[in-house]
């Protein structure tokens, strides 16, 4: 397994700006905080400090 470099994440990132990330187009025109509690709790996220 190929471990990943302290700045691949954030290169990955850019690529996908410069070459139109369907979800920044998506938050153009949708407030993805509505949904916050429903997406945490389908990727099994949680706040452990509150």
């Amino acid at each position: 397994m190929i471990q990943s470099g302290l700045f691949d994440m954030n290169n990955r990132l850019e690529s996908l700006s410069k070459f139109g990330d369907p979800l920044e187009k998506l938050k153009e025109v949708l407030d993805f905080e509505v949904f916050r509690s429903e997406i945490e709790e389908g990727l099994g996220f949680s706040d452990r400090f509150k």
